[in-house]
């Protein structure tokens, strides 16, 4: 062979050599841009699922923070973890603490469980001793923290990770492992204490994500495997893709695809000669082929992505977007090329979106970045970002996914939280029986915090006519100072809560109408949400709270105003409860002081006098008086409180053609605007009226006449009995006046009757004697003058025996005293007299009453018949005299004014009256028992 020969054949096997060597290093380098495009798309989606387990995990540790004051129970973590758990469709997350072995017995105790380890056999079974645990005392209850009490402490690296969120006070991750139930995966962990057992715990939020998961996250990409044992060297059959999250290192590796087919033989084609190239062209197509599925396959993830994912350059423009793009921003894919994005950045969010992005342009990944995203039609998302740039090519790849419904319940959580401590705060002040002026400045404040408003006041409503303002701040304190008074009327917020007693609100003040309106307008405010303050059932007031800014309040003001609202009425009914208990002592002992009065005796001016001081201030009013009913005209027997020169001065008269309009008269005359008066009744008959008057309409209490009648009675006593003391003062007068009147009229019947018969018998008989001796003829008619005088002696004396006390009554009884008194008059008389011996005194006093009647009866009368009826029942002796005169009875009489001495003497009680058929009845009753 020619020396050129060889030159140009080893010319040609240099260049197959070389073109053997090129295609197998293309076609590996191709195979291994493949393989690490997978890798980092993995890594990326697996990132993001573990970005958004620490997100659930931060936002179970914010929970458990916010509620440590109250503690969360087990339902109140499961329902919470599993509605977060859930939507990012994580297996389970639990509360776990350390317990030390010597703790061990009282933390199983207080949980009511044994703590327990997880058994690929057996399911859980009872744990051996250790140093320390970890149990899970909240559980959402999926494996591997299926139950409570279970102990994890056998998980690998938890407690170091415990141990560094502690350090960090943030979200941790464990590395990779599996547990003794053959479940792999990892553990994030962050620090959380809870209320337990009243005694603040130290423990953590754990979220469980399991591998199977991860390598779910990494769509499309086969047999991908997640590692935490450090960086992993690429080797020629895997491509590994490393990130840090959560404080963890993580390294995703897929298996690198072997060259296989026309790329595998092109080497051995060239080899073989240019007679191969058509072959050669038939792997190099072949190997493109290969190439645009795995492009296809890239595209169908960045299509089919619930996410959005973007890349942009370092202008500030999207260069390419996903569906998932327009469907969360609203705007087409020309829409989101044509401008830059900072223009669908939340104002406030810009300045922030812009640094970040010059950090990215400088080479710095962004694992998690945050911003506001308007929307077309307006609405704002929240998106959490995952940046990686490629500074070369000027471009960053990033995947946002949307986190508002997240945020807005984070928000929620932490707006309940914050309400509720308020709530806490004015229930703590009302526990401690603050002033109304102190708790409704810490409502102002609260809610000043909560709505963003300083504009509030609370009123009272008075009347039914009125608003008293009780306290206000901001805006209504311009309008609405403290105290003042306020018509109602019209459609604004105050005037429509008293009429329906509901919540109201107002979102355009320019169009509210009324007084209230019109003086509130001029102050600026545009929104108004009243809530009604309820007290024991009853509309006590308002409680209103408004703004002056472009924005009304939300819709959620009302309800939310209205936990306030019952809070102040709590506080108003133990105030008013404190207050009744204080009147009723008050008036209790006001009651005391007047009835001691009363039963001491003392002089009715004196108990007047002292009964119109108490109800004046008792009742706050500004003058009360004390008036008497003389029939024709009130006589004031007692004021206080009023001028000697008003028309209520004590003396002074008003003719009182009605009761209720002489009050009112006086008020008017007094300048008074209000009136109560309440009747003085002693026995039976209206003896006059007990007067209250205030200058301010409306000061009266409702129960004004109920406490007023409770003195009027207590007056009704004392006048009572000052009369009877009267009567018993004059009784006892007549009573001496009659015994004297006896005694004299008994003396001078004896000395002008009897006394003188027996005279004239004596001289008769010494006549007789001296005839006997001189002139014995004339004896004999001395003797029968004598025996004549001494006969009209004994008459007389008998006749004045009887007007005493009859001896047929001492000996006989009523019954046989009665009829033998009956049987001297010239009157037809029916008796029915009992036949029971009495009591003397008794006896003798209805022996008297029944004669005094009857003589009564047959001297004035003119009857032609009478009754007598006498009967003991019930411990009472009723005695009835009944005629068939003409009647007209003087109870002033002489004879029935005895009569009533001698029953009131014995404490009974005597009628007189006129019967429908004509004549007159006498009755009395009296007691058996006189001690």
């Amino acid at each position: 062979m020619q020396p050129r020969h060889i030159a140009r054949v080893a010319l040609f096997l240099a260049l197959t050599v070389v073109g053997s060597i090129i295609a197998r290093v293309l076609a590996e380098r191709d195979v291994r841009r493949d393989s690490d495009r997978r890798a980092e798309v993995a890594a990326v989606q697996i990132h993001g699922r573990i970005a958004q387990a620490a997100a659930l995990t931060e936002s179970l540790r914010r929970f458990m923070l916010d509620a440590r004051s109250t503690g969360v129970t087990s339902d109140q973590f499961a329902r919470n973890a599993l509605r977060w758990l859930g939507s990012a469709r994580l297996p389970a997350a639990a509360w776990v603490e350390r317990v030390p072995d010597t703790e061990r017995a009282a933390y199983e105790r207080r949980i009511g469980q044994s703590i327990v380890t997880a058994d690929v056999r057996y399911g859980v079974v009872p744990v051996g001793s250790r140093s320390s645990y970890l149990p899970a005392t909240l559980v959402t209850g999926f494996p591997p923290m299926a139950l409570p009490g279970i102990d994890l402490s056998g998980a690998s690296g938890l407690a170091a990770a415990l141990s560094r969120a502690t350090r960090l006070n943030g979200v941790v991750a464990t590395p990779m492992a599996s547990s003794r139930t053959g479940t792999s995966g990892l553990f994030l962990v962050a620090p959380a204490p809870n209320l337990a057992g009243k005694v603040l715990r130290p423990g953590y939020a754990v979220t469980f994500v399991s591998a199977s998961g991860l390598r779910a996250a990494a769509t499309g990409v086969p047999a991908v495997q997640v590692t935490t044992a450090g960086q992993v060297e690429e080797h020629g059959d895997t491509s590994a893709k490393s990130f840090t999250a959560a404080g963890q290192r993580f390294t995703v590796v897929v298996p690198r695809e072997a060259v296989q087919g026309a790329a595998a033989v092109l080497p051995w084609v060239i080899l073989a000669g240019g007679l191969l190239v058509v072959a050669l062209g038939g792997a190099l197509a072949l190997n493109a082929a290969r190439r645009a599925r795995a492009q296809e396959e890239l595209d169908r993830i960045f299509t089919m992505s619930q996410d959005l994912i973007a890349v942009a350059d370092f202008d500030g423009r999207f260069t390419r977007v996903n569906p998932a793009a327009e469907e969360i921003l609203g705007y087409t894919e020309e829409e989101l090329l044509a401008r830059p994005y900072i223009d669908l950045v939340h104002p406030a969010d810009r300045d922030s979106t812009a640094t970040e992005a010059d950090t990215i342009a400088q080479g710095k990944p962004t694992a998690s970045f945050e911003n506001r995203y308007v929307r077309k039609d307006g609405s704002v998302r929240v998106l959490n970002w995952t940046t990686t740039p490629d500074v070369e090519q000027r471009l960053m790849y990033t995947v946002a996914r949307d986190v508002t419904e997240r945020r807005e319940a984070e928000a929620e959580v932490k707006r309940l939280a914050d309400e509720q401590a308020a709530l806490r705060r004015v229930a703590t002040l009302v526990a401690r029986e603050a002033s109304h002026a102190e708790l409704f400045t810490a409502i102002a404040a609260e809610c000043a915090q909560l709505f963003g408003t300083e504009d509030i006041g609370m009123v009272r409503y008075e009347g039914g006519r009125h608003q008293v303002v009780m306290a206000s701040s901001g805006t209504f304190k311009v309008a609405f100072p403290a105290g003042s008074r306020q018509p109602l009327g019209g459609d604004n917020a105050a005037s429509l809560v008293f009429r329906t007693g509901r919540s109201a609100r107002i979102d355009d003040y320019a169009k509210a109408t009324g007084p209230i309106a019109d003086a509130i307008r001029p102050a600026g405010l545009r929104c108004a949400v009243a809530a009604p303050i309820m007290v024991e059932g009853r509309l006590w007031g308002a409680m209103i709270t408004g703004t002056s800014g472009e924005e009304p309040l939300p819709l959620e003001t009302e309800s939310r105003i209205g936990q306030f609202t019952e809070l102040m009425a709590t506080a108003i009914a133990n105030a008013e409860a404190r207050a009744e208990v204080t009147r009723l002592v008050d008036e209790q002992a006001a009651l005391r002081r007047v009835a001691t009065l009363v039963a001491q005796g003392v002089a009715p001016n004196a108990v007047f006098d002292a009964v119109t001081g108490e109800v004046a201030g008792l009742l706050g009013a500004s003058a009360v008086s004390l008036a008497r009913d003389d029939g024709d005209r009130l006589t004031v027997v007692a004021q206080h409180g009023v001028a000697q020169s008003t028309p209520m001065s004590t003396g002074r008269t008003t003719r009182p053609v009605d009761l209720a309009e002489a009050n009112g008269d006086i008020a008017r005359r007094a300048g008074m605007e209000s009136v109560v008066a309440a009747p003085i009744v002693v026995d039976g008959r209206t003896w006059g009226a007990l007067v209250a008057l205030w200058a301010v309409r409306e000061a009266a209490r409702d129960d004004t006449e109920e406490r007023l009648a409770r003195f009027a009675e207590l007056l009704a006593t004392a006048i009572a009995n000052a009369d009877n003391r009267d009567q018993l003062t004059a009784s006892r007068a007549r009573v001496l006046t009659a015994g004297d009147d006896a005694r004299r009229r008994v003396v001078r019947d004896l000395h002008d009757g009897a006394q003188q018969r027996l005279i004239e018998t004596v001289l008769t008989l010494k006549l007789a004697q001296q005839a006997l001796r001189e002139t014995p003829r004339e004896a004999e008619t001395y003797v029968a003058d004598a025996l004549s005088s001494a006969e009209r002696a004994t008459a007389e004396l008998r006749e004045l025996a009887h007007g005493i006390l009859p001896t047929v009554l001492t000996r006989g009884g009523l019954d046989a005293g009665v009829r033998a008194f009956v049987s001297r008059l010239d009157l037809p008389v029916d008796i029915h007299v009992s036949s029971e011996r009495l009591p003397r005194e008794i006896e003798a006093s209805a022996y008297f009453i029944v004669a005094e009647a009857l003589t009564n009866v047959v001297k004035h009368a003119r009857a032609s018949h009478a009754d007598v009826t006498v009967s003991v029942e019930g411990g009472m002796l009723h005695v009835a005299v009944r005629d068939d005169g003409i009647g007209g009875a003087d109870p002033g009489g002489h004879g029935l004014v005895g009569i009533a001495d001698r029953v009131t003497a014995l404490g009974g009680r005597l009628e007189l009256e006129r019967p429908a058929g004509g004549g007159t009845l006498l009755t009395a009753e009296l007691p058996l028992s006189t001690g």
